[in-house]
């Protein structure tokens, strides 16, 4: 019944779901990748990392945080001019 309703079993539901709730986390936190991964609710960080976050967003979790980590030092340089 779940499935006809949202088009995806439940289990992909709420990995969809935490995936989305990590990809906002490593956009707006400071938080580490294992951080978030157990703060969203996955119990593996392989799982995490390998299989769950870049077949739901299409990157790997490790890139993301890398070019978040790079834009924040970018735009926290005081050298820059608004």
């Amino acid at each position: 019944m779940f499935k006809r309703f949202t088009g995806k079993t439940f289990n992909d539901y709420l990995i969809d779901l935490r995936v989305r709730k990590a990809v906002d986390c490593l956009l707006e936190s400071d938080m580490s990748i294992t951080e978030i991964c157990f703060g969203v609710g996955f119990n593996d960080l392989a799982y995490f990392s390998r299989i769950g976050f870049p077949a739901a967003v299409g990157a790997d979790a490790h890139c993301i945080d890398a070019a978040t980590s790079h834009w924040r030092a970018y735009a926290a340089d005081d050298r820059l001019v608004a």
